[in-house]
């Protein structure tokens, strides 16, 4: 999509997204986005956020920690969600087969 759209920002340092991208990228109130800023370009990023996924309280398990410990932590946590679901039983190992 290659849309551009002018936004204010609010004395309070924030923006709106535009509805149109809103409704595009799927993001609903309370949406975790990843923003990034490279020179004079910010972006901004649907999350992978897992901790939504598995049902872990965000504020909890966020808290305190930054930006690179959150994104290890998330994947961390998918490594261990695709190992569980596609592990396989080990009986048939400790029996010889």
């Amino acid at each position: 999509m290659n849309d551009t759209a002018l936004v204010s920002i609010t004395s309070q340092g924030q923006i709106t997204i535009p509805a149109k991208f809103r409704e595009k990228l799927n993001f609903k109130p309370g949406s975790m986005i990843v923003a990034k800023m490279e020179s004079e370009k910010l972006t901004f990023t649907k999350s992978n956020d897992i901790f939504q996924r598995l049902g872990v309280h965000k504020k909890s398990a966020i808290k305190g920690k930054n930006f690179d410990e959150i994104l290890e932590i998330e994947e961390a946590a998918q490594a261990d969600s695709v190992f569980e679901k596609f592990k396989k039983p080990t009986s048939k190992i400790n029996n010889g087969e």
